[in-house]
């Protein structure tokens, strides 16, 4: 699909952000310092991640962890058309349960959803009656080209094309600035690289005057 530029990209340097990925997770089991859990991609080790419990209760509790091991455990047939999935059991470590809430929060879960049954696994778990988890991990980008309306970036990880991805951009001495960026094209570039044009969407008035404001400081504004 063709791009509709509205407005000229300038080439820039230094410029990095982040786009926020999420996978669907099987939690194996849990306990109030981390849980393991199973995926369909390889977690990278002491690399951040949101992982987000769902209560049968139909509420969630979103926890910050750390991946402290992660294995290979085999590839089954995929559900559609015979595709291989792989599947991955991964350790995580809780980074943001000494609040006295978030404590409070999963021990309510854990007691609501435990088995009655415990297991060894990387320490004493207790296994937990929960269908699935969402897991959130943010992949670093380069920036290669900037506009009001949207960037060219280079990532190490493909994207979508006509994918909605939640994103952050960091502007030196300003901020960073939050958004939903649609995939307008994904190329494979060299070095197992892919360029990905984005366009902004869901910008706040209050961020798109900070990206006005950045642009003008590098050259005049100009609509092509």
């Amino acid at each position: 699909m063709q791009e509709r530029r509205r407005f000229q990209r300038v080439a820039v340097e230094g410029l990095s952000g982040r786009v926020f990925f999420s996978s669907e997770a099987k939690v194996l089991n849990l306990s109030l310092g981390g849980c393991a859990i199973e995926v369909d991609r390889s977690l990278k080790p002491r690399q951040p991640y949101t992982i987000k419990l769902r209560g049968k209760d139909g509420r969630e509790i979103a926890l910050r962890g750390t991946v402290v091991w992660c294995e290979l455990r085999g590839s089954p047939p995929g559900v559609h058309r015979g595709d291989v999935v792989p599947t991955y059991r991964a350790g995580l470590s809780f980074q943001d349960v000494l609040t006295d809430e978030k404590t409070s929060q999963l021990l309510q879960f854990i007691q609501a959803h435990s088995s009655g049954a415990a297991e060894r696994l990387r320490g004493l778990r207790v296994r937990v009656r929960t269908e699935r988890a969402a897991l959130d991990y943010p992949h670093r980008y380069k920036v290669k080209r900037l506009s009001l309306s949207g960037m060219l970036i280079e990532t190490t990880e493909p994207l979508r094309p006509e994918g909605h991805y939640p994103m952050e951009l960091h502007l030196p001495q300003k901020g960073s600035i939050r958004f939903s960026g649609r995939v307008a094209h994904c190329n494979a570039h060299s070095g197992g690289l892919f360029h990905v044009g984005v366009e902004f969407q869901e910008l706040s008035q209050e961020h798109a005057a900070m990206l006005e404001e950045f642009l003008r400081e590098l050259q005049p504004i100009k609509k092509s």
